[in-house]
């Protein structure tokens, strides 16, 4: 019997964890018209993703509470807070269907030159990195939102103007988690985009890079 309940009390609170992150993004117009009902999945199972990790590290039941509560959290730690291991973050992102990985993002392995220590590296082969692209097509769906979204207008300035976030900006969205309803197909997303962009510095990855050379 008491084997019976803890299945029945475990399958409940199954369901209610999956009823709290599943999101409709055919709600979203602006999404819906973006990408294909199949690339829709694939976003959805990238938002599952990260909805996981933030249910997981925050204890809460509730995602709206655990998206608000992780962002806080990065807020306000005196650390910085790197959401993801890059192995395992890569290997999930590079099982993507890369038409859906390219609408977002895209893997860069050479740089020019990076200075570290001193010293100038040049010409700098698999040194692998995310990076989000300028233009792409969540670049496009973030300027159909600016048409009424003042925020998402200036992300997509953002973006597509710099090619990334600057530190102040990026830093700015934790500390005003309070204003983003992440119910919300587009804050949701973003939220998403946002942990899984979020990276060491490149300095830091520089020195794991010539530790394993």
């Amino acid at each position: 019997m008491i084997k019976f309940m803890f299945c029945i009390f475990t399958l409940l609170a199954i369901n209610s964890v999956n009823g709290q992150v599943s999101l409709d993004l055919t709600n979203d117009q602006e999404l819906s018209t973006t990408f294909s009902d199949s690339e829709l999945k694939g976003i959805a199972s990238i938002i599952q993703y990260v909805d996981q990790k933030v249910l997981s590290d925050t204890g809460e039941m509730d995602i709206e509470k655990a998206y608000h509560s992780y962002f806080e959290k990065i807020a306000t730690s005196k650390e910085y807070i790197v959401p993801f291991k890059e192995e395992n973050k890569y290997q999930f992102l590079e099982s993507l269907d890369p038409a859906v990985f390219n609408s977002f993002w895209n893997f860069t392995y050479e740089h020019a030159g990076i200075s570290y220590k001193d010293s100038m590296y040049r010409d700098v082969k698999n040194f692998k990195m995310l990076d989000l692209k300028p233009e792409s097509r969540y670049i496009k769906y973030l300027q159909k939102l600016g048409k009424t979204d003042p925020y998402f207008k200036s992300l997509h300035y953002e973006l597509y103007m710099a090619g990334d976030l600057s530190h102040d900006y990026s830093e700015w969205f934790p500390r005003s988690h309070e204003h983003f309803d992440f119910n919300l197909p587009k804050n949701r997303l973003w939220a998403t985009v946002y942990l899984l962009r979020r990276e060491e510095n490149i300095l830091k990855k520089f020195e794991q890079y010539l530790r394993n050379q």
